[in-house]
Formats: structure tokens, C-alpha cells, sequence
């Protein structure tokens, strides 16, 4: 009733107001208004009045304002106490608070109350071989889940794990121990995730359109899309193994702020990664007419040809985008030499020698900017050519892969004729071979042995091995039972892979943690994804 009141005065003061501010208008002398005054009644004519009416409704409308505020303050909650208070009262009252909290939090999490929790650790199996957890690749789902998606986008699978492999004090014994915890991420690699139980029946989900993995920076998957298709942009599948209870790396080892686990020489935590060295070693004296003696194939030489193709496009639109700014750059060039000659004009002791060397320094300047442009209109037509060229070539050579054995002779002599064309920029052409060479490499140990060479394998195997050791996924945390309220349950954590070729954040680790009490009701909607973005 009294909001209705106060609303009720603040609208008639503002009809006050506005009476008020018309009748003020009526009432004061203006030239050329005299016969409109005559003819209305005198009462009407009151400035004095008319001031009087703005004024009411001016307060009317400061006390319905005024009035609605107090009784809106009025109603809201009462702030809580200070926590920190020592009022015996409030201490009390905060003490009812958190016996209420713990007995709930006793009632949700049940039986796992206060046990300890540890962690396992995973790492990539080496050699490789089927184990009942893995990361990237294709998850195996019943045939009626739907892929899940974040923020309206199909999800990045990351990994399942067998849960029946999971030890009783690991997430203090909640959670499931039958069938597999499902991880996806979302396509940029940051902090979105959804989860899934899965048991039962299961089947291999075929990745859906539009999913895009936020890749390793040692991918190249142009090349793999132009060689596998869209097999080619599905992260591979590493098989995983527990490693030693003592491994350290975890986002937990990072928080713990223990000098021990920091490297000051190097500069890194004492278990970064140590595959970069050989992985230079590695690659150091690959280019593209080694990686066809190593035993490439047919989908290698599509691979290398889609690298050529991207390679060349983007330097196309570059020149493209150079002849677009000509006349812009001409207009620069000229201003600038008009400013050069009034200066010159400006200056009395100048000769006429002076302004003819001038002059022709501008001349030939947009020359040198005129042949430019024209070696640059010259290649746009040449990549034209080429890019045209390497369709062809390509259509052709997809027409007889299956009938014709690959030979080295052949990718040689395909790469010769497209470089005739037009020589990609061997700064970008030659690290994005060698990422396609190990990629591919890679993805025929994993999917297809049989078709890796004995050369590739033995080029790449250490460095694949070290990749493996070095690499840990973690699952759970380090923590001793605790009677008070229980701490987040850890379901994974893992590094930005390169077996698999998935990046998180700023190639750093991703984690998914959820409270206990969640965990207990598989509330897997309720996990919450995180990134250490290169540190914690």
C-alpha cells in the first residue's frame, strides 16, 4: 500500500511540475501576447501562483523519491556480521553457521567424510599398446548420448578414463568405480568442459562436424587434412599406463610453492620437459626431398602438396593486399615529395640545379615503386598459374594412387614442377613439412603401423619415447582427511599433449575440479574446468 502511495506522489508532482512550469509561461509578459492575455479570466494570470504550484510539485516528487528509497533500504536483508567480530553474540551465531554447514556437508558427502585422498598418475604407454584409458582420439559412447557442446559449439574430446582401474582412496572413495569418466574441452582450449559417465555398451563416436581442437604447436593440420581428409583433424589416440606414484608436474605440485621443485639454473620446474632438445636434433636435417626418401606415401605427398597450397595462398593474399594499397602508397610518396619541393621553394638561396636534382630523385623513386608493383602483379599471376597447376597435378595423381606403387621419384618430380611455378617461401614451407612429417609419421604408428617405414620410425621413435615419459596425466589430489569441510575432488589433470596434438591456455595444463558432495551425487554438470595459462 505504501509503495502504491509514494508512486502516486511522485506522478502528481510531477503533474504539478508540469502545470505549474505552463501556467508560469501564460502568466509572465511577452511582447505580441497582450490580446491573448485579454481574453483569458484574471485568476488566470497569477506568476506568483504558478511559482508556488512548481515548488509543490518539486517536493512531491523529492518526498515520493525519498520515501520509496527508505522503504526499499528498509526491506532489504540486514547485512550479515563481521565474521572477524569479537561480540560473543556474533561469534555464536557464526559458530551455529558453520556447524550447520559441516553437518550438511557430513549428510551430502556420507560415508567418504573425512578420508584421505591421493593421486595416480598416468603417462602415454611406450611402446603403445591398448590399455583400458587414453587420451585424445575418438571417445566410445552409448549409441543414444549425444555429443555434448559448451557455449553452443560441439565440445574437443580430451580423454576417457576406466574408472574401474581408479584405487578405493582416490576423491576420498566417491564417485563411481565401474565404466569410464568422459572429458571434453572446449574448442579454444580454455576452461569450459563437460563431462560424462559412460558404461554398458559402448560404441566409437565419430567426431561431428565443427569440432576444433585447439591444436599442439607442433601440429601441421592443413597437411593432415589434405593427406587423411577429416580422419586428419581428429587428435590421435594415446593409450595410457600408470607411472610412479613419486612423479611430480601436477597443477597441485605447482601450488605447493616448494623450492625444491623449481630449477633455478634452468629457470623451469625441475620435471619441464626435456623432448624439445631431441625433437631439434630430430628435425634439424629434415626438408621436403628428405621426407620422400624416409618412406612417405601417397597421402604424405597430398599432405606436402596441401602445405604447398596454403603456403602459396597465403602469400598470395599478401601481394594482393600490397597492390591494393598502390594508389594509397603513390598518394604518400607524392605528398611527401610536394613538401620536399615547397621547402626548396622557401629557400631563397636555392638554385635551379637543386630543384632538377629534386625533381628527378621523385622520379625515379616512383619508378622504383612502379616496378614494384609490376614484379608483384607478375607474381599474382604466376601463383594464379601454380595454384591452378597444383589442382591439376593433384586430381590427377588421386586418379592413380591405388593402381600405381608411390616412389620418392614421384613426389620429386611433383614438388620440382610446382616450385617451377612458383617457389614457395622456404621459410615457412620447410617448418611446416617437417611438423606435417612427424605428424604423419605419428598418426601411421598409431593407426596403422604397417604403413610406417622402418626410416620414420627409426627417425622418430626416440623422440616419441621421451615424448611419453615426460608427459603426465594426473588424476585426484595429495590430502589428508580432515574432519572439517572436505576439499574439491580432482577428476583429471594433463599437460598440452603433443602425442595427441591438443593445446591448453598458454600451452599449460587443464584440470577439472568438483566438490565432493557433487561428486558423491554425480552432479557431472557441476565440474569446473581451469588452465594454469603457462603458470599458477
Amino acid at each position: 500500500m505504501f509503495d502504491r502511495f509514494f508512486e502516486g506522489l511522485k506522478v502528481l508532482g510531477g503533474v504539478a511540475l508540469a502545470c505549474g512550469v505552463l501556467w508560469a509561461g501564460v502568466s509572465m509578459p511577452k511582447p505580441g501576447w497582450s490580446s491573448l492575455r485579454a481574453m483569458l479570466p484574471e485568476w488566470t494570470v497569477n506568476f506568483e501562483a504558478a511559482i508556488v504550484l512548481i515548488l509543490i510539485g518539486a517536493v512531491a516528487i523529492f518526498l515520493g523519491h525519498r520515501m520509496s528509497a527508505r522503504r526499499a533500504l528498509g526491506q532489504k536483508a540486514a547485512a550479515p556480521p563481521d565474521m572477524f567480530s569479537n561480540d560473543p553474540a556474533t561469534r555464536a551465531l557464526w559458530d551455529r553457521i558453520g556447524k550447520e554447514q559441516l553437518a550438511a556437508e557430513k549428510q551430502a558427502v556420507g560415508d567418504v567424510f573425512g578420508r584421505a585422498q591421493r593421486r595416480i598418475a598416468l603417462r602415454p604407454c611406450w611402446p603403445q599398446r591398448e590399455t583400458k584409458s587414453w587420451i585424445g582420439g575418438l571417445p566410445m559412447l552409448p549409441v543414444d548420448m549425444d555429443w555434448p557442446r559448451i557455449e553452443g559449439k560441439p565440445a574437443v574430446f580430451i580423454a576417457q578414463i576406466c574408472l574401474a582401474d581408479m584405487p578405493d582412496d582416490l576423491w576420498q572413495g566417491a564417485g563411481p568405480r565401474d565404466g569410464w569418466l568422459v572429458i571434453w574441452g572446449d574448442e579454444e582450449g580454455g576452461c569450459g568442459t563437460a563431462l560424462r559417465h559412460v558404461s554398458g555398451a559402448l560404441q566409437e563416436r565419430a567426431q561431428p562436424d565443427g569440432v576444433a581442437p585447439c591444436w599442439h604447436w607442433n601440429m601441421e593440420p592443413c597437411g593432415m587434412q589434405s593427406a587423411l581428409g577429416t580422419e586428419g583433424l581428429v587428435p590421435l589416440r594415446w593409450y595410457l599406463e600408470p607411472a610412479e606414484d613419486a612423479s611430480l608436474g601436477a597443477v597441485e605440485d605447482m601450488m605447493a610453492d616448494n623450492p625444491a621443485f623449481w630449477d633455478d639454473d634452468a629457470g623451469d620446474w625441475i620435471w619441464a620437459s626435456s623432448w624439445l632438445g631431441v625433437r631439434h636434433d630430430v628435425m634439424r636435417d629434415l626438408d621436403v626431398k628428405d621426407a620422400f626418401g624416409h618412406g612417405l606415401d601417397w597421402r604424405g605427398l597430398f599432405g606436402l602438396l596441401g602445405i604447398w597450397r596454403r603456403v602459396v595462398t597465403e602469400e598470395r593474399e599478401q601481394v594482393r593486399r600490397e597492390l591494393e594499397s598502390r594508389d594509397a602508397r603513390l598518394e604518400r610518396l607524392r605528398d611527401a615529395q610536394g613538401k620536399e619541393l615547397r621547402l626548396l621553394e622557401e629557400n631563397p638561396g636555392a638554385e635551379a640545379a637543386s630543384f632538377a636534382q629534386m625533381k628527378l630523385k621523385h622520379q625515379q623513386a616512383e619508378a622504383r615503386l612502379s616496378d614494384q608493383f609490376s614484379r608483384l602483379e607478375q607474381d599474382l599471376t604466376r601463383m594464379d598459374q601454380a595454384l591452378v597447376l597444383a589442382g591439376r597435378i593433384e586430381t590427377e595423381v588421386r586418379g592413380f594412387e591405388d593402381d600405381v606403387p608411390f616412389a620418392a621419384e614421384i613426389g620429386h618430380e611433383v614438388l620440382d614442377t610446382l616450385n617451377d611455378a612458383f617457389p614457395a617461401p622456404s621459410a615457412h614451407m620447410r617448418p611446416a613439412v617437417q611438423h606435417f612429417v612427424e605428424n604423419y609419421a605419428r598418426y601411421c604408428y598409431v593407426r596403422h603401423p604397417s604403413d610406417l617405414s622402418d626410416a620414420l620410425f627409426d627417425r622418430f621413435a626416440p623422440l616419441w619415447e621421451r615424448q611419453c615419459r615426460d608427459t603426465l596425466i594426473f588424476v585426484g589430489c595429495n590430502h589428508d582427511g580432515t574432519v572439517g569441510m572436505q576439499p574439491d575432488a580432482r577428476l583429471i589433470d594433463v599437460p598440452s599433449h603433443p602425442l595427441a596434438g591438443l593445446s591448453f591456455g598458454d600451452d599449460s595444463r587443464f584440470y577439472v575440479d568438483m566438490r565432493l558432495r557433487d561428486l558423491v551425487s554425480e552432479n557431472w554438470h557441476e565440474a569446473e574446468g581451469l588452465t594454469t595459462h603457462g603458470a599458477v
